[in-house]
């Protein structure tokens, strides 16, 4: 699989994860430029917040992609958890009146729950239209695959 590269990046966080936890886990970073890439990857998700874009050139068919780099160290604030589940269970758009009717919560605390996880960048917002609607961003889903939004 080579596109997008977020899927790609899910689907191995997917297999990683599905490794039976009494067995020993391998993984293998060969192929390409291994003397480069595995540091350069590191590297890159230490300094992404000083990063201002980068790219993917696939050497499989040339084309050249733009990608926003997942912040893993986000900060996601203990009182916003059960809105971000809803919005990671639910994989896609969400109006802010939907988030109110699946949380329990009052509409102004829904906003400032989305205010929050905005400013933790794991959601993102589309206001385009008569109603704003948020989903999350690949960071918000690599931290709930690895159990850090519970």
């Amino acid at each position: 699989m080579t596109d997008p590269i977020e899927e790609t990046i899910r689907d191995c966080c997917r297999t990683l994860c599905d490794v039976d936890s009494g067995r020993e886990l391998v993984v293998s970073l060969g192929g390409g430029a291994r003397d480069v890439l595995p540091p350069l990857t590191v590297a890159t998700l230490v300094y992404a917040g000083r990063i201002d874009t980068t790219v993917l050139l696939s050497d499989l068919d040339g084309t050249v992609q733009t990608w926003d780099l997942p912040e893993l160290t986000a900060r996601v604030p203990d009182r916003t958890l059960d809105t971000l589940d809803v919005l990671v269970r639910g994989g896609n758009w969400h109006s802010l009146s939907e988030l109110t009717d699946e949380t329990d919560h009052s509409k102004t605390t829904v906003v400032r729950h989305v205010n929050d996880l905005e400013e933790a960048g794991v959601v993102e917002a589309d206001t385009s239209g008569k109603a704003k609607r948020v989903r999350v961003t690949v960071t918000a889903a690599l931290l709930a695959m690895a159990g850090q939004t519970e």
